[in-house]
């Protein structure tokens, strides 16, 4: 089942999307007017304010720029590496600050797991698609 670097694309577009989803998407179903999930507001009302909207400023940039990279930049080669290194980097940031939830926020969250890994996920299908995007020749061992 081979995969075209445009289906990758479009399912790597897809998953970065379901993250922002899961990220703002629970805040619709508080009483309260929280803007994410309700431990980051927990989190803010423990005076770090500027950690949390520097986290959702992060957390949003990140899944737009990846968008914006896969559709505008050419060659695709390039734009599935540049993809990869800020779904590397948007994993072990959402790792790391849901690690620092829990020292404030004892329980977990279902939803903190699936964002941590998400884009982890992301990471690995770029990885796929920027191996398929490869349109070099091989190389003629004659050549070596």
């Amino acid at each position: 089942m081979t995969k075209s670097p445009r289906q990758i694309r479009i399912a790597a577009s897809a998953f970065e999307a379901a993250f922002l989803v899961l990220l703002f998407v629970p805040a619709a179903f508080q009483k309260d007017s929280a803007l994410t999930t309700p431990e980051i507001a927990v989190y803010a009302l423990a005076n770090h304010f500027l950690e949390c909207d520097f986290f959702l400023f992060v957390a949003f940039t990140i899944p737009v720029v990846i968008w914006l990279i896969l559709f505008l930049l050419k060659p695709l080669r390039r734009a599935f590496g540049v993809c990869v290194f800020l779904s590397a980097f948007q994993g072990i940031f959402m790792a790391c600050f849901f690690s620092s939830i829990r020292l404030i926020v004892p329980q977990v969250n279902w939803i903190q797991y699936v964002l941590s890994y998400l884009p982890i996920a992301c990471m690995i299908l770029l990885i796929l698609g920027f191996l398929l995007a490869w349109e070099g020749k091989p190389v003629d061992k004659k050549q070596i």
